[in-house]
């Protein structure tokens, strides 16, 4: 359990959007992501950060 955060970053490394989802409890989670309309198509990475320390990182492809 911790406090569950989610950055998207654009392909130069800047962050672009983050996302704070609280505490959440141990185990598998669905965060919905309610930011992908204000992002133009291209690739992008995202960070999953649990109580500050990062956790996972993901490529994201968004097709318009």
């Amino acid at each position: 359990a911790g406090r569950v955060a989610v950055t998207a970053y654009n392909i130069l490394g800047q962050p672009i959007q983050l996302a704070d989802y609280g505490t959440r409890q141990a185990g598998s989670l669905r965060l919905p992501w309610r930011h992908g309309a204000a992002m133009a198509g291209g690739v992008y990475f995202f960070t999953i950060d649990l109580d500050g320390t990062r956790m996972e990182v993901r490529k994201l492809l968004v097709v318009r």
